[in-house]
């Protein structure tokens, strides 16, 4: 299975990304990484996902599909390993051979800010 090589992950195409030209891989759609890297450098600096939603719809900035963003969207993304370059799959990381937008250190501090916010 290609998901087992680190190659794609089975289903939708994380948003930041997109297939490459020949469908065998996966490469970084500058437009919507740009998105992400905001994502996480807003939550990183202490915005509630609420805030960041409403920053990102106040902003025209909205899904693939050209919908608002909602909390579970964006809370689901940022707790995707799949944009540190790790692919997911039956619960075992998996190196993945696709670019990494958010660093590993970036990520984990995002999770701690998560995780304080939680409690």
């Amino acid at each position: 299975m290609a998901q087992d090589k680190g190659n794609k992950p089975a289903g939708v195409t994380p948003y930041g990304y997109r297939y490459s030209d020949d469908k065998k891989s996966i490469v970084i759609n500058s437009e919507e990484a740009a998105t992400i890297r905001l994502i996480f450098s807003q939550s990183q600096t202490g915005k509630t996902i609420q805030q960041i939603v409403d920053m990102l719809n106040g902003n025209g900035l909205f899904t693939r599909q050209g919908k608002a963003w909602t909390k579970a969207t964006v809370h689901g993304m940022l707790r995707n390993t799949f944009y540190t370059g790790v692919l997911t799959h039956q619960q075992t990381a998996i190196s993945g051979n696709h670019e990494a937008i958010i660093s590993k250190v970036q990520f984990g501090k995002v999770q701690k800010q998560l995780e304080r916010r939680h409690k």
